[in-house]
């Protein structure tokens, strides 16, 4: 199964047909929601152990903002989703780097010593 995206008029195509269900990026909703369980986190710690309030306020009003906009225009279109996409394209360049070079990025660790494998 190939699926290709086609951002101008927004239509999925996959094995040569239009889909008309919704589909997104998986990646990029698991990423997504990282983001937005992480600046969580961080505003309760806050809230826990310094009792600042203002950021747990904060991060409410951008998540309010941010999955109204994932309703309306789209994952991709939000800001939590942008800030995703830029996560896998730094992800696939850097793959494409260690690729070039003909090693992974395990290699030098598994060499130093650090990770089980060759002997």
């Amino acid at each position: 199964m190939i699926a290709q995206s086609n951002r101008a008029t927004a239509q999925r195509v996959v094995d040569g047909r239009v889909l008309h269900a919704a589909a997104v990026n998986e990646h990029q909703a698991r990423d997504a929601a990282g983001i937005t369980m992480a600046l969580r986190a961080t505003a309760f710690v806050y809230a826990k152990f310094d009792k600042l309030f203002w950021p747990i306020r904060t991060v409410s009003t951008l998540f309010f903002t941010d999955f109204l906009l994932r309703l309306t225009v789209g994952l991709e279109r939000s800001p939590t989703g942008l800030v995703a996409d830029q996560f896998r394209l730094l992800q696939r360049l850097s793959r494409r780097r260690c690729s070039r070079r003909g090693t992974r990025a395990t290699d030098s660790r598994r060499d130093s010593g650090h990770l089980p494998g060759r002997p």
